[in-house]
């Protein structure tokens, strides 16, 4: 079973997408308190991480750059989730931060396991 670390700051969206992700037969963990994302893939060794790009405390950029940054979990694929960073120039921003790919807020849950398949090669 793929393990998927979610990193959010909204309680409910993160009960909602685990709760999806679950029911898609993924071991799911998810994380609202972003200063600890690091620590938390570290320790958790997740096979996916979808993390929301913009939080209070550490952004999703400045969170996936310092994955990429870190030998032990550069080769974690990232996707970000967002309904703030949608332009165009965005996501040229979004790819040269190191994440793979980049679902736009609100999800579509289809859409969501189909990348969530895509990126982990399933």
């Amino acid at each position: 079973m793929k393990k998927i670390l979610l990193i959010d700051d909204d309680k409910l969206f993160l009960d909602e997408l685990s709760e999806l992700l679950g029911s898609g037969g993924y071991d799911v963990t998810a994380l609202s308190v972003s200063k600890e994302a690091v620590a938390v893939v570290v320790e958790y060794e997740p096979d996916l991480i979808l993390l929301d790009l913009k939080m209070e405390e550490l952004n999703g950029f400045q969170i996936a750059i310092e994955l990429n940054a870190n030998d032990d979990t550069r080769s974690i694929p990232i996707i970000g989730m967002t309904g703030y960073f949608t332009g165009v120039g965005d996501q040229r921003v979004v790819k040269g931060s190191g994440i793979k790919d980049c679902l736009i807020k609100p999800l579509n849950p289809d859409e969501v396991l189909k990348t969530i398949r895509s990126v982990l090669g399933e």
